[in-house]
């Protein structure tokens, strides 16, 4: 039966109090940051109104089709034994097993909420609450429902469900005629927020073991004070918009909540956050963290975490998102905010900051606001924040800011320069599976239109994509196509590495891809992939073979990470846990013997009795190097393609420091291998390490650099040196061992 069928047909049906089931699904089995707040709320007004509201938070597993069906079958018995009568989402990825439950029985209804969030209705909706409303005074864009006003329209639909009548007849809710919303008036509009006490009370689904709710979301201003509009951009030039579907009109082009900002008192908005964050502390005490869903807070983050304290919260963890241009603009607010939380033992975090891409030319599309420039300098305001208030402030440590690394215009070159300015930026410490990142298109977008415009919009998916949508768990997209088939075989083969390889090395997957699909490259060489892991594999092996070089002497390490955005308060940890395990401190970056805490973690490691070991580069100063380093650490040398007299005389630097000594050995297209390890006998080494980057050899050079490194564990083993292997999914990531050999070998 077809929504709109079903609709008709249950409207004689749903009189009385129903069960009704609020469903929260996510695409893998983790918390992620979508709130529940609403939803439960809701829940709660049901109740109050006598309904039998139950709430269910369902765990994909994401990755494996058979763990999938079964969740599917358990949603589909839960939502049976329940009865449900109305089901409530905001999103909604996975429709076949609510669909199977309304289909079941008639007089069913599937209703989406939406706090103005981009919605796709699935098939199987029968109706949409809070997608239409007025428009944006002055403008055509349309607003962002409050909070106060789904509440007030969900009591008002809940009378008119009790009664079997259309849901539709409900200003705000919207009905499905042929794919379409239909809405007899548009949302009303009322500050009347109602008590706060959403249902807490969970059932769960999922894989494995339930995952842990670690924060709850706080409900703040709604929308956001970014207001360009996208139609005065050169992307847009030609753009027609609907008349009939409000759009959001202004802010970035990918996002419903521009230029509808709510902006209530602040005093107001600190008492209701407080009121919040008190009832879970009362109710959920397990719970320390809390996540501001308001686009500007910082305006009163200071005096948020005063009030909470006054309130007799302790311990707090505040996150809130922000503009890389804002974060800026306000850093004093955010350093007030710093030393408030900081006053009180609290910490306040940018969790969420929409850089989208390292690409002036991408920025432009998704009319951000920003340039390159301005991002790379939000995040060195982030860091210095960091540094100056190492107790309170935090915006690493989510890595919940987003990208958008591919969208239909996405050119190699444009993935190129994101993928190099986080390298070289250090900027993996923000992000999490940057490759995955891609746009979701909805109509009430409109990059939509320009997409539909240029010709991207496509009415399925084409074969082996499925968009982003259901994987990351977000309400089901519209399907696109990339205008430049190179960059299509490039996310191809990002997401066919990033799934066999993991994602630690995806900035180097990505590189390779890249570089493949710009030679022509479309499919993944999986024959070569698997000659270099077997190559390694009898390396990795834990009983070699006679034939096989000596294993190399080695010991295991606690790592520290000296980058861009290390802070002081970080080095305790570390060393910490060398001493608590007797193992040496593995000290690794791009230039730890550069690095504004080198001289610190030295002294410190001396005073607390632990070896250090380093990783270091080729093209160090051999002079300040040699003299710079703690005699008698344990030194892996990372080395360029081939050898050379600097590194020789780099070596003999560290020898003259008595350092222990291995060599990184890189393989690279075209370079023997062999040649280092002749180099290592001349020089007096005893041992060699082999990490492979992918980026570095070549998706088209995969089978020489198996027979490479076959090559080279022969030539070590005739020349008595030691070799070691680092694992392809590790990259050049390996840091579990430091070299630990006394002695050096003659030279051949």
């Amino acid at each position: 039966m077809r929504p709109d069928a079903r609709r008709r047909a249950g409207r004689a049906n749903l009189a009385g109090v129903a069960s009704i089931a609020f469903v929260l699904p996510f695409g893998e089995p983790e918390e992620a940051f979508f709130a529940d707040t609403l939803l439960c709320l809701l829940a709660a007004d049901a109740r109050r109104l006598g309904h039998d509201a139950h709430v269910l938070r369902v765990y994909y597993d994401g990755r494996d089709q058979d763990r999938d069906r079964s969740i599917r079958a358990r949603l589909r018995e839960w939502l049976g034994e329940r009865d449900a009568a109305l089901i409530v989402v905001e999103r909604l990825f996975d429709p076949e097993p609510v669909l199977a439950h309304a289909q079941a029985r008639p007089g069913r209804s599937v209703l989406q909420v939406t706090r103005g969030d981009s919605v796709e209705p699935a098939f199987g909706i029968d109706h949409v609450l809070g997608a239409v409303t007025a428009s944006v005074p002055g403008s055509s864009a349309r607003r962002t429902p409050s909070i106060a006003s789904l509440r007030h329209a969900f009591g008002a639909l809940l009378e008119v469900f009790e009664r079997g009548d259309d849901l539709s007849s409900v200003p705000g809710v919207a009905h499905l005629e042929q794919g379409e919303l239909i809405a007899r008036a548009p949302l009303d509009d009322t500050n009347d927020e109602g008590p706060f006490d959403p249902v807490l009370d969970h059932d769960v689904i999922a894989p494995g073991a339930p995952p842990t709710i670690w924060q709850k979301t706080l409900l703040g201003n709604i929308g956001c004070p970014f207001a360009d509009d996208p139609m005065n951009n050169p992307h847009y030039a030609g753009v027609s918009l609907p008349a009939a579907l409000p759009v959001a009109r202004l802010g970035c082009a990918f996002c419903h909540m521009g230029g509808d900002y709510e902006k209530r008192a602040d005093g107001e908005v600190v008492s209701r956050l407080v009121e919040q964050a008190a009832y879970f502390a009362e109710k959920l005490p397990a719970i320390h963290a809390y996540t501001l869903s308001d686009q500007h807070a910082h305006r009163y983050l200071a005096a948020l975490v005063r009030a909470a304290a006054e309130r007799g919260l302790q311990g707090r963890r505040w996150l809130f998102p922000a503009r890389p241009d804002a974060f800026v603009r306000e850093r004093a607010r955010l350093e007030e905010a710093a030393r408030a939380a900081a006053d009180v033992g609290h910490v306040v975090e940018v969790y969420l900051s929409g850089f989208e891409a390292f690409s002036d030319r991408e920025l432009l599309r998704y009319n951000k606001g920003c340039t390159k420039a301005q991002l790379l300098g939000a995040v060195d305001t982030m860091r210095s924040l960091g540094r100056d208030w190492p107790e309170s402030f935090e915006y690493a440590r989510a890595r919940a800011h987003s990208m958008i690394l591919w969208n239909p215009w996405t050119s190699l070159e444009d993935v190129r320069e994101s993928v190099t300015a986080i390298r070289e930026h250090e900027l993996g410490e923000l992000f999490h599976e940057v490759s995955r990142n891609r746009l979701r298109l909805y109509r009430e977008l409109p990059i939509y239109w320009a997409a539909l415009r240029d010709g991207a919009v496509l009415d399925a998916w084409q074969d082996g994509d499925e968009g982003a949508a259901r994987r990351k768990g977000y309400s089901s997209e519209l399907p696109w196509r990339f205008l430049d088939a190179r960059t299509q075989h490039a996310h191809a083969l990002t997401a066919e590495l990033g799934e066999r390889l993991g994602r630690e090395t995806e900035l180097e997957q990505l590189s390779a891809a890249l570089d493949f699909a710009e030679c022509g490259g479309t499919a993944l060489p999986t024959l070569g992939l698997d000659e270099l892991e077997a190559a390694l594999a009898l390396l990795l092996d834990k009983t070699r073979s006679s034939a096989l070089p000596a294993r190399g002497s080695q010991q295991r390490a606690v790592v520290l990470r000296l980058g861009a955005g290390t802070r002081a308060v970080e080095l305790a940890p570390a060393l910490d846990g060398a001493r608590a395990t007797g193992q040496p401190l593995f000290v690794v970056g791009r230039d730890v013997t550069s690095h504004r805490l080198f001289a610190d973690t030295t002294r410190r490691a001396r005073e607390s009795a632990v070896p250090l070991g380093f990783l270091l580069a080729s093209d160090v100063d051999p002079n300040r190097t040699g003299a710079e380093l703690p005699r008698g650490s344990r030194v892996s040398l990372r080395v360029g393609p081939a050898p050379s007299e600097t590194v020789r005389h780099l070596v003999d630097a560290l020898r003259s420091a008595d350092a222990v000594l291995e060599l990184r050995v890189r393989p690279f297209a075209g370079i023997k291998l062999t040649d280092w390890a002749l180099f290592a006998k001349s020089v007096g080494l005893s041992q060699l390490r082999v990490e492979l980057s992918l980026a570095d050899l070549g998706l088209a050079h995969l089978e020489e650099g198996a027979a490479g490194i076959r090559r080279l564990a022969d030539e070590c083993h005739r020349l008595g040196l030691a070799l070691e292997v680092a694992p392809l999914r590790a990259g050049l990531g390996d840091f579990r061992f430091v070299p630990t050999a006394t002695h050096t070998v003659g030279p051949p």
